[in-house]
């Protein structure tokens, strides 16, 4: 047989039979893949980067490239899946094992690496060396019929031979490649049938009560929101450049908040004050009012107000802190204690 081709070759994979058909790919030195059956080559299409090693798979090609990648065409020009490699890619090989009917692709990388995928471009496997890799190939080595030879480009010679019992199952490579099979969907069972059935049967009473329920969401929320608004936990334009922290000190019957505020805007805050309420049925305050000097930005002031448990069994509330300002009908910013328990005297 004799192919006449248009540039010069640079490598070449076979597959099929001489007798019945074959197919010959090969890569010149222009970047172009040609594709040669009985009596005639075509060109394929033209690589992006110089090549590095073709493979010939039935009606599939196998491309590695310069720029660590690897590629794989059908016969009409279409890219199947593309991956990144992570080291430059020096050779590559088949490995067919037909005891498990089972076409492989090796390729050999810089770091050293020898990565072995699926015809899907699934990553079963990876061989460590401790050199780069310059050649591979994959055949009968004695009895064995499959046996993975190495050669790396200190001029070792590496024979691998493969386990009867090697596992083939694909793994996530470190770039996240994944090939995207079909699903696993489990069989119909007859609870499930029967929950189908029912939800058929009464879809406008299920989806009306799903109504319902949103409603009665949307309402609460709403709710909330007003009573937020109106208890003024929200920001404002002032209390954006206010920040209160408060601290409680003791374990009852007597406590001691330390409250801090502090101006984190960019001007002077004048006529502010602090404002303590609470239920008077659990707690005594005193001072329950801080008039606040000059707040300056960048300082943080302390003031401290002493609290004390009137309740003889200790049950613990809520103080709220809040910020006023002179001639200012509604506050600025209210911040909300939840004191702990108190424990009451022995004596």
């Amino acid at each position: 047989a004799k192919l006449i081709l248009t540039d010069v070759p640079v490598f070449l994979s076979t597959s099929g039979l001489f007798d019945i058909d074959y197919t010959l790919t090969c890569t010149t030195r222009k970047g172009q893949l040609l594709v040669g059956r009985r009596g005639y080559v075509a060109p394929l299409l033209k690589l992006p980067q110089p090549p590095v090693g073709v493979l010939c798979l039935d009606a599939l090609v196998i491309v590695a490239l310069m720029d660590s990648t690897l590629s794989c065409y059908n016969d009409k020009t279409h890219r199947l899946w593309h991956l990144n490699t992570p080291s430059p890619v020096t050779c590559i090989s088949k490995m067919q094992l037909k005891q498990k009917n089972l076409e492989l692709v090796a390729i050999g990388t810089q770091k050293g690496q020898v990565m072995i995928y699926t015809i899907l471009g699934e990553l079963v496997d990876t061989v460590d060396f401790t050199e780069p890799i310059s050649a591979l190939f994959y055949g009968q080595y004695g009895r064995e019929s499959n046996t993975l030879v190495v050669v790396t480009q200190g001029g070792s010679l590496h024979v691998k031979i493969l386990k009867r019992n090697a596992d083939f199952t694909p793994q996530l490579n470190s770039d996240g490649f994944k090939n995207e099979g079909k699903l696993q969907i489990p069989k119909k069972t007859k609870l499930f049938v029967d929950q189908t059935m029912r939800e058929r049967d009464n879809s406008t009473a299920m989806h009306r009560s799903f109504q319902r329920d949103v409603f009665k969401s949307k309402l609460e929320t709403a709710r909330c929101l007003v009573r937020v608004i109106e208890t003024k936990q929200t920001p404002t334009s002032i209390s954006d450049s206010i920040k209160l922290s408060a601290e409680v000190l003791g374990l009852g019957s007597s406590f001691l908040i330390r409250i801090g505020i502090q101006n984190i805007g960019s001007t002077a805050t004048t006529d502010v004050g602090l404002f303590l309420h609470w239920d008077d049925k659990f707690y005594n305050v005193s001072p329950s009012f801080i008039s606040v000097p000059l707040l300056v930005p960048g300082p943080e002031i302390i003031f401290q107000t002493r609290v004390e448990c009137i309740t003889p069994t200790g049950i613990a509330d809520s103080i709220r802190v809040i910020v006023l300002r002179k001639k200012l009908a509604q506050p600025i910013l209210v911040a909300i204690i939840n004191m702990p328990p108190s424990e009451m005297p022995i004596f």
